[in-house]
């Protein structure tokens, strides 16, 4: 999203507070479910995204990640998470009907921004199947696959990416 059109838009990023974190939740599954559909069958959706779940960004609060959101009209449309700690992009979702608008690519640089202040050298990240060629995009590299299991036993297989920030 250029700076024109966010001034148009009137859209704005922020640190999460516990207040946004239901409509987080809600975003984040209306996200997984409808953007990785051709990547992930549906029983695995069910199982990464199908129950609420927003004390989810409590508990990343409580292990010090950066929660942030990019609002437009008072709407919640994309949110990121930094663990600065270990170097890691733990999370970047974009509502379905914002995708496609650079909306993820604004929320991206963002965080890359924000990493870069905190004199991160690297940035990793787990991306899902459908999200790689986006991180490509943005400088990431693939460095090799994983398993992540949900909350309810479900396996997904991440892509490893690492972004080299110097």
């Amino acid at each position: 999203m250029s700076a024109k059109e966010n001034k148009e838009l009137k859209a704005m990023i922020r640190q999460a507070k516990p207040d946004d974190y239901p409509e987080m939740d809600e975003l984040f599954r209306l996200s997984a479910t409808r953007l990785c559909c051709n990547a992930y069958t549906e029983e695995q959706l069910e199982g990464w995204a199908g129950c609420p779940r927003p004390e989810r960004f409590m508990e990343n609060q409580s292990k010090g990640y950066q929660q942030y959101f990019l609002t437009l009209e008072n709407q919640i449309i994309a949110f990121g998470i930094l663990d600065i700690a270990n170097s890691k992009l733990m999370a970047l979702f974009v509502h379905p009907d914002f995708s496609g608008r650079k909306v993820g690519e604004n929320m991206t640089q963002f965080l890359l921004q924000q990493a870069k202040d905190k004199n991160l050298n690297v940035l990793a990240l787990d991306s899902s199947l459908n999200a790689v060629k986006f991180y490509k995009r943005h400088g990431f590299s693939e460095t090799g696959r994983s398993v992540f299991t949900t909350q309810n036993g479900t396996s997904l297989a991440p892509v490893q990416m690492t972004k080299n920030l110097r």
